[in-house]
């Protein structure tokens, strides 16, 4: 049987360009599994960014300091301390805000309900708004929250020992900050190792980046 030089030659050019073919296809695939694993390497730095973020923020309400109400001396979360820290912790909360899109919802979530609480308060402490405290009081059924809040800052003001009023006028305030830390310690402290467990969750989902996307882009129940 005679094979003819066109026959070889399409046979050839014919093998050559299937090969081409199949070397394009493998470059293509590489090419868009590098894109892939690089644009997952840049959603994990971003992810550990916004958690480290959030966890530095949760171990600065970890610091403490002891104020004496009565005859002793109870530990409160060192926001409570005074006006300016107390503003000094909203504006490092409200910075988290920016990091939200890379932190799972649930656990974004859960920090909005502490940053909110702690909004609350500095409403009824400083610009004589109670009706957000109030009802987030009513919605977590603690209705006595603000009646013992007037107790302590009772209890506070009755150690104060200043003639100079403005001196006096000052530490009134601070008893008033101090009395709420106290009384909301408990709350503030459950919310606080709540979302710390659920940090320390996610961490170590950190790198299931396609689990991720799929809960963010779930619509809100």
């Amino acid at each position: 049987m005679e094979i003819s030089t066109g026959s070889v030659l399409a046979t050839a050019f014919g093998g050559a360009a299937m090969g081409s073919i199949i070397t394009g296809i493998i470059s293509i695939w590489l090419s868009r599994k590098n894109y892939k694993e690089d644009y997952y390497k840049k959603i994990i730095d971003k992810r550990i960014e916004a958690y480290e973020k959030l966890n530095n923020y949760l171990t600065s309400l970890n610091i403490y300091v002891l104020v004496t109400s009565g005859d002793k001396d109870i530990k409160i979360n060192s926001i409570f301390s005074s006006k300016k820290n107390f503003e000094e912790n909203l504006s490092l909360a409200k910075s988290i805000n920016d990091k939200n899109t890379w932190i799972n919802r649930k656990t974004i979530n859960e920090f909005y309900s502490l940053y909110n609480l702690l909004s609350y308060i500095y409403d009824y402490l400083y610009n004589d708004d109670t009706s957000a405290l109030i009802w987030w009081i009513n919605e977590n059924k603690k209705e006595d929250l603000l009646k013992k809040v007037i107790e302590e800052k009772n209890k506070l003001e009755s150690i104060i020992e200043s003639n100079d009023e403005r001196i006096y006028d000052i530490l009134l305030a601070e008893r008033r900050i101090n009395a709420v830390g106290i009384v909301f310690f408990d709350c503030i402290e459950d919310k606080i190792n709540n979302l710390k467990k659920m940090v320390y969750n996610d961490f170590q989902k950190m790198y299931d980046i396609e689990a991720f996307l799929n809960v963010q882009n779930e619509a809100p129940k």
